[in-house]
């Protein structure tokens, strides 16, 4: 009886080495910086930085109503890829 199918083995090895790969070449980074609110979404906020960039970045939806807009905060967010999620919020 064969424990395993050597064809089977060869894509699992090359399912491995493409996630490998994602995380070498795409890691998620941290971002810290002191922004003022432009806009509040029900799971988003824009905001512009101390550079002025607008930036999009995703929130948990319990806080959305705890931020005000045109007020200046100090966040810190991961962003990947696609997508910008925030992490810490404190007022400036």
């Amino acid at each position: 009886m064969k424990l395993f199918n050597f064809r089977y083995s060869k894509i699992f090895v090359f399912i491995l080495l493409i996630l490998a790969l994602i995380t070498i070449f795409f890691p998620r980074k941290q971002t810290s910086e002191e922004i003022q609110v432009n806009e509040v979404g029900s799971d988003f906020i824009i905001v512009t930085n101390q550079s002025n960039e607008k930036i999009k970045i995703s929130i948990p939806t319990i806080i959305s109503k705890l931020i005000s807009t045109n007020k200046e905060y100090f966040i810190m967010y991961k962003h990947g890829l696609f997508q910008k999620k925030l992490y810490y919020i404190e007022k400036a």
